[in-house]
């Protein structure tokens, strides 16, 4: 993810879709998609409202955490993989479900950001990424 940290270096705000990868939270090493079912369980999601899947009545929830990029980045030049160490970086892990009404997950989005939550609130970027979704299809 050196590209973050570029990002962030020039202070450039972001929002992005992750893939799962190790990161630091409540000082645990472990990957974002294991974050998103203890999530879950302490109720930290909140529903937004009502959604659309694929054309059928779902409801949008979010939830977020504080997570830390720590591990180098990894690149590839010519052919080459090379580590990139660089400093850690703390963002906001934003889960964005799309839930049918018995809570069975349809669709799930792990979005990172460093943008601070006074400028773009959890639900605010979950909606904007579902919208965006939604206006691609």
């Amino acid at each position: 993810m050196d590209h973050l940290r570029r990002w962030h270096a020039a202070r450039h705000l972001y929002l992005v879709r992750g893939d799962s990868r190790i990161v630091k939270w409540n000082d645990l090493s472990i990957k974002t998609t294991d974050i998103v079912p203890q999530l879950r369980q302490q109720r930290k999601f909140q529903c937004l409202g009502a959604a659309l899947h694929q054309g059928k009545a779902a409801q949008l929830w979010a939830a977020e955490a504080e997570v830390v990029l720590y591990k180098p980045a990894k690149k590839n030049v010519n052919g080459n993989r090379h580590t990139l160490p660089g400093p850690p970086l703390t963002l906001r892990l934003i889960v964005v479900q799309l839930r049918r009404a018995n809570g069975q997950v349809l669709a799930e989005w792990l979005l990172l950001t460093n943008a601070p939550q006074s400028l773009a609130t959890t639900q605010k970027l979950a909606h904007c990424y579902y919208l965006l979704l939604a206006l691609a299809d």
